[in-house]
């Protein structure tokens, strides 16, 4: 009978003789059972491959990341834990969001000279999220795989359900021509007041300096603290005891510093909001009307999508896509904005990983690897769709169809390795 859930061999030191013995996917090392080399591949390994190369290309099209996806891959095909599969996945998610995001910044939005990624968005939501995923990377350690499992399942199911009704609110819309906006030409810019044409000029940059400032601090702040903080497996680079006074202390004190970013975030667009609206800033009807609701709206959904994201590997995207979606934001924007963000928070969840000893490197890269080119696929084959039929909702119903795929698969497993398998119902101790 093949186990799909691994002991962590850290906590019990099963001794073997022979690799049959060990679970499928282990051999016999020095006595010890541990997780075959990539390489020679087995059949279902090879087959994983090429749906983590197919379904990457899904995932950058919906900007969802593919992190579900993947974690199924990684346990029923390449036989990890769900801890482990949760660690890669985030792995292969830096491929897919890779590719995606860096093809995106050079795209434009769709009825305004800007942008089609908002940065804007992703100022206030990168400190919440990175908050989220330090305690999920904490919680997916400490928690029993059948607990991932169903939040993960629970987590899915809403969100598809969220995501279809949106999708249908967006087709009719559609055909009803009520998402149509009038595009704001350069010529016009010359008889408006100079104050908002200077607002109009700073917009047509391709990285506004601004946002980009805000985002790429939050991210060095957040690998700095990583590297400082240590683990398990991994010594601080400041001497600091894994565990210590002094390690919860640095850790309370970089949550600190991100709430502080994140509330001077909020000030700067509600103000910035606000002074467009006073010059007579001629806005996309889909964009977001930042007030004190719709900042804590975004920054309490982009702390709990970190948060869930990194316990159970399926991307903050997920959560964060159908709460925008019901703000109001294109489609268009929103998976080109969701793919710059998961690039970021996919690779401090990597690190975080990495540092505590949850990856296999090896499986790691070879998944990134194919996620990079089946994205860049997918991006370029949803684009040309959706200029051809003019219908942006049908981003949403790539979305919904991965939601869908997912919620499916992590049910039947789930069901699956409850009655035919034994699973490990204990909490682990991350000290």
């Amino acid at each position: 009978m093949n186990h799909y859930f691994i002991l962590l061999l850290v906590t019990t030191a099963y001794s073997c003789q022979l690799d049959s013995e060990c679970s499928s996917g282990e051999i016999c090392n020095k006595g010890q059972c541990d997780h075959k080399s990539l390489f020679p591949m087995t059949g279902l390994e090879v087959l994983s491959t090429f749906l983590i190369f197919s379904m990457s290309g899904l995932a950058g099209a919906s900007g969802i990341g593919g992190g579900v996806l993947y974690v199924i891959f990684f346990i029923t095909m390449f036989n990890f834990n769900p801890s482990d599969a949760v660690a890669l996945s985030q792995f292969t998610m830096v491929g897919t969001s890779f590719t995606a995001s860096f093809i995106k910044i050079f795209h434009r939005h769709p009825s305004r000279n800007r942008p089609l990624i908002d940065y804007d968005i992703i100022s206030i939501l990168i400190s919440p999220l990175l908050i989220g995923t330090t305690l999920g990377v904490m919680l997916n350690i400490t928690s029993p795989y059948w607990l991932i499992l169903l939040i993960l399942t629970a987590a899915l199911a809403y969100l598809t359900s969220s995501t279809v009704i949106s999708a249908k609110k967006h087709y009719i819309q559609e055909s009803q021509g009520l998402c149509n906006s009038v595009l704001i030409k350069d010529d016009i810019e010359e008889d408006l007041n100079p104050n908002l044409q200077n607002i109009y000029a700073i917009e047509k940059q391709i990285l506004p300096l601004k946002n980009i400032l805000i985002i790429i601090s939050v991210y060095i702040l957040t690998l700095f603290s990583s590297l400082i903080g240590g683990s398990k497996t991994f010594k601080s680079l400041a001497g600091i005891e894994f565990c210590s006074e002094i390690y919860w202390t640095l850790l309370g004190l970089f949550i600190g510093i991100l709430l502080v970013i994140t509330l001077g975030c909020s000030k700067m667009l509600i103000k910035k909001y606000l002074v467009k609206v006073s010059y007579g800033y001629e806005f996309d009807d889909k964009d977001i009307k930042w007030d004190n609701k719709s900042c804590i709206i975004i920054s309490c959904s982009g702390f709990f999508a970190g948060m869930i994201g990194a316990l159970v590997g399926v991307g903050g995207a997920l959560v964060v896509s159908p709460v925008l979606l019901k703000i109001g934001i294109r489609p268009e924007v929103l998976t080109a904005t969701t793919s710059f963000l998961i690039f970021f928070t996919s690779t401090v969840s990597s690190l975080k990983y990495l540092i505590s000893g949850k990856v296999n490197v090896l499986y790691g890269l070879w998944g990134l690897a194919f996620a990079l080119i089946g994205s860049a696929l997918g991006v370029f084959v949803i684009k040309a769709v959706v200029e051809n039929y003019k219908r942006s909702s049908l981003i949403i119903m790539v979305l919904a169809l991965a939601l869908g795929i997912s919620t499916i698969s992590i049910v039947v497993y789930g069901i699956h390795s409850t009655i035919s398998q034994d699973n490990d119902f204990g909490f682990h101790d991350y000290c």
